[in-house]
């Protein structure tokens, strides 16, 4: 199996690919030239006393030279951990210390106050990327690391807690990344457009998937909804990857502005659900745009997919297993469930990543695991395809009924109102638990607007299930690549909550 380092070396040397475009951004480079930095950079973390099993940080926004280190970082034996600029400074330092990272690069277009503060917490283990990657090689362009060494460091995206970090192969990586590519159609567009940050999974993966193909990466230095669409759709027919708050914001800039988005011929979502609405919005009535959602995790990789059709109406719908990959629906006991039962979805095959552990440089036998779980609840439908309905560990009991907030939340982005909402619970003495709902508007609401929407959940949702109190807010706690986040704690008195209406 190949490595990463090696793939580039390839790319670097045909005759094919070595001068064509690889990643354009503040500046363009060939997989030649890019292979050419690569190893110039090498030279400076050898320099630093980098060596095999080590882990390397990188704090930056989409920019040519997350690249340049991640191969730099490979050539060596050692590890990427790429980590977000949005992040506060305590939980960057946090995720260092926790990976026990030789050295911290970060970009020099982050908050100059971070970097200082960082640079003087780290001391020696810090520095600024350097834009110049002029030096001698003093390795053998052949000697790779072995397939099975680590070389990703991945973080959760700690929507429903701290986040944890999680190790990838060459071997898992890329055998997935080729694996999407074929069976998703990628390979068939010369552009990606890196919108979703290369700091998480989402950007990381399908950027990388492009690149290994031979293709081409855009870069959207930073996410904007009108970073989509500045000379980016000028250059040709591209996909790209993001979370659906991402999609949503687009699209909306795109109708508010009068921007076609007829170059986009491919975009793929992770990270939440999809609700109706925003896939119809997507895709487009009359558009031959492609639609991909694929449901998985940090933990997992990649579980079940399904390209939308315009005008399906069902939402939590999830499709059917990726490629060498088996689901199934079980019980709490671990019996099979019938088809419109809800138990817990279990997935054996493609491994993904394993829990990182510092000290960790190989992944024995990671293909060679059995049925796993990261707590997803779902269910398989009568007409094949699988859908979720929310996470076990967020199950609620009221008055004797399993609730997942997640089913709530995706009937509320369902009005045309709502840009985003996030279900909590309180205790309530007769029921066990109450309802309740954090709303993101799209502008002025009228003034019977909670009657509405009470209105509207009645229709889509049994008794039990309706949200009673409704509080506006501003802008729900959402991760760094914009999730919301359900543990986050929002400061609401008694008093803030907007309406507190019937359930009938």
């Amino acid at each position: 199996m190949i490595t990463i380092p090696e793939i580039f070396a390839s790319l670097a040397q045909s005759q094919r690919t070595a001068n064509r475009p690889a990643i354009i951004g503040r500046y363009t480079v060939t997989f030649k030239q890019l292979f050419e930095n690569a190893q110039s950079r090498s030279t400076q973390l050898r320099s630093l006393g980098i060596r095999t099993g080590d882990v390397i940080a990188i704090i930056s926004y989409n920019e040519v030279a997350f690249f340049e280190y991640l191969i730099a970082t490979t050539l060596l034996g050692a590890a990427l951990l790429p980590l977000s600029p949005a992040l506060p400074n305590r939980d960057l330092l946090y995720l260092l210390d926790e990976s026990q990272a030789k050295h911290c690069f970060a970009s020099a277009i982050i908050d100059a106050e971070k970097a200082k503060q960082l640079e003087a917490a780290l001391l020696t283990k810090f520095s600024h990327i350097d834009q110049t990657t002029g030096g001698s090689k003093e390795y053998p362009d052949d000697l790779f690391p072995s397939p099975d060494s680590v070389c990703w460091i991945s973080t959760t995206g700690g929507s429903t807690g701290s986040p944890r970090l999680f190790a990838a192969s060459h071997q898992s990586l890329l055998t997935n990344l080729m694996i999407n590519a074929v069976e998703w159609g990628w390979k068939n567009y010369p552009l990606h457009l890196a919108l979703a940050p290369l700091s998480h999974g989402i950007g990381f993966c399908h950027a990388l998937g492009q690149l290994i193909m031979g293709g081409t990466v855009v870069l959207a230095e930073k996410y904007s909804p009108s970073e989509a669409f500045v000379d980016r759709l000028l250059l040709g027919p591209m996909w790209t990857a993001a979370v659906p708050t991402m999609l949503h914001d687009v699209v909306e800039y795109s109708i508010e502005n009068s921007k076609a988005l007829d170059q986009l011929q491919l975009i793929v979502s992770a990270g939440s659900l999809l609700d109706a609405s925003l896939r119809d919005k997507v895709i487009g009535s009359r558009s031959e745009r492609r639609l991909i959602e694929y449901y998985g995790s940090t933990e997992l990789g990649w579980v079940t997919w399904i390209e939308h059709k315009y005008g399906e109406m069902r939402n939590g719908l999830i499709g059917n297993p990726t490629l060498g990959t088996r689901v199934r629906i079980v019980s709490t006991e671990g019996n099979s469930m019938m088809p419109g039962e809800i138990g817990r979805i279990e997935k054996m095959g493609r491994p993904y990543t394993v829990p990182f552990i510092p000290g960790l440089v190989l992944i024995a036998n990671s293909f060679k695991r059995g049925w796993d779980t990261s707590g997803d609840m779902g269910l398989l439908g009568i007409d094949g395809n699988y859908l979720i309905v929310g996470r076990e560990d967020e199950m609620i009991t009221i008055g004797g009924q399993n609730v997942y907030p997640v089913e709530i939340e995706v009937v509320l982005r369902e009005h045309s109102a709502v840009r985003d909402a996030l279900v909590v619970v309180t205790a309530n003495q007769r029921l066990g638990w109450e309802i309740k709902a954090l709303v993101e508007v799209r502008g002025p609401i009228e003034t019977d607007f909670f009657e509405q929407l009470l209105d509207f959940t009645a229709e889509r949702l049994p008794k039990y299930k309706r949200p009673t109190v409704i509080a506006l807010i501003d802008s729900l706690p959402r991760t760094s690549s914009g999730k919301p986040q359900r543990t986050a704690s929002v400061d609401l008195s008694e008093g803030d909550w907007n309406f507190r209406g019937r359930n009938d």
